[in-house]
This record gives structure tokens, C-alpha cells and sequence, in this order.
């Protein structure tokens, strides 16, 4: 009988510890939208404030990351962002880590990146807070997951673990395949989106959330 408690402790201990991994999933903040989002053709400013436009690099997956040189979470993720910009730009991934406080000077900007060792991410400026007020941020770093279409189709607020399997699986599936179409018409959307049946409350949400990181490898989608 003894025996017994302890194996019921144990598997109920075992039981416990996989929840709250999978609720404290590195990537447990993405949100990503039902259906993808027309957005608005923001401008903003590279280095020697040559004026660019998001249209520019339409054909790219781009994660727009609104960043400012006070955010210690964004100095935080800023490595790994230059990280995966290098492994996934063959794949056309294109970073763009866009400092969103009019305060922060072209001269500090590179000055911080250059301490973090970031070479491969570039300078970029939201001089007018454009994007910022659009989305109504309330906290950064704020990233925008966006298609080869331009179109928003995702969401990251806070601190997120870049270098991690669950950051690649979405960039992956992405990339190779459009996520949308990949989760919804490639599979079953059960697997990923729990009581996916529409309710009338639930087409009303803009967000579906789909736990990718609890079993990723499930659909075929390459590992690190």
C-alpha cells in the first residue's frame, strides 16, 4: 500500500512538473491572429536618416521589433535576435529592430548595439513613434510577426527566448510553408488550436493561440 501512495506522489509530481513547463513556455506570449492584417505602409529611418518603407521589403518574412535603448528586457533579446536574422535570412527572414523612442539618437543606438555585438541587424528608427501608436504598445519589446505579403500575423509582447526550438518552429513554418495555411489546411487546426469550433464569441476574438511549443515535432517541422 505504501508503494502505491509513492508511485500516485510520484506520477502526480511528474504530472504537475509538465504543466507548468508547458505554461511557462518561453513563447507562451505569442498570439497569433485568426486571420492576417492589412497594415499601413510605415515609414522610418535607417542610418544617415535615409527614409525606408515597410513595402520594401515586401517578399520577406519580417519580425518588426519596436525596442528602446532603456528597455533592459530588449537589450536582453536583442543577441538572439541577431542570431536566428543571420541563420533564417537564406530563408527570407528579415530582423527589423525598430528603436521606437524619438529620444534615443542615431549615435546612442549604434553605441548599444555594437556593446551587445550586434552586426547584423542595422539601424532603424521610428523618429514619430508611428508604429508604436498604431498598435498601441503599452510595453516593449513589442514584435510584429509579419507575412511575405506584409500582412500582421502575429504578435509578441515582452521578452521572448529567440534561441529557442519554439521561436524556430513558428519562424520555420513560416518561412517554408505560410503558417496560416500550414496549421489550417495542412493539418487538422485541432491539434494546434483546442475547441477550434468557432463560437460566435470566439470569431469575435482577434487572437487564436495555439500552444505550438507543447508538441512541435508532431507535425514533421524541422528541429534545431
Amino acid at each position: 500500500m505504501h508503494k502505491i501512495c509513492v508511485m500516485i506522489s510520484l506520477m502526480s509530481t511528474v504530472l504537475l512538473s509538465s504543466v507548468v513547463a508547458a505554461q511557462t513556455s518561453p513563447f507562451q506570449n505569442y498570439k497569433q491572429l485568426v486571420r492576417p492584417k492589412e497594415l499601413p505602409d510605415f515609414e522610418f529611418y535607417t542610418q544617415n536618416n535615409q527614409s525606408v518603407r515597410l513595402s520594401d521589403f515586401k517578399g520577406n518574412v519580417v519580425l518588426l521589433n519596436l525596442w528602446a535603448t532603456w528597455c533592459t528586457p530588449c537589450l536582453k533579446e536583442m543577441p538572439d535576435l541577431n542570431k536566428i536574422a543571420k541563420e533564417f535570412e537564406p530563408l527570407g527572414l528579415k530582423v527589423i529592430p525598430l528603436n521606437s523612442d524619438p529620444r534615443d539618437s542615431e549615435i546612442k543606438i549604434t553605441r548599444y548595439l555594437a556593446k551587445l555585438g550586434v552586426d547584423k541587424l542595422g539601424v532603424y528608427r521610428d523618429k514619430k513613434a508611428a508604429v508604436t501608436l498604431h498598435q498601441d504598445v503599452q510595453k516593449f519589446p513589442y514584435t510584429m510577426v509579419i507575412n511575405r505579403d506584409m500582412q500582421l500575423i502575429g504578435i509578441i509582447e515582452g521578452f521572448t527566448n529567440w534561441d529557442s526550438k519554439d521561436a524556430r518552429f513558428v519562424l520555420k513554418s513560416e518561412l517554408e510553408y505560410g503558417l496560416a495555411d500550414y496549421i489550417d489546411q495542412t493539418y487538422n487546426p485541432a491539434h494546434l488550436r483546442p475547441n477550434f469550433k468557432k463560437s460566435p464569441t470566439q470569431q469575435q476574438q482577434p487572437y487564436a493561440q495555439p500552444k505550438l511549443w507543447q508538441n512541435p515535432d508532431a507535425f514533421g517541422v524541422f528541429k534545431k
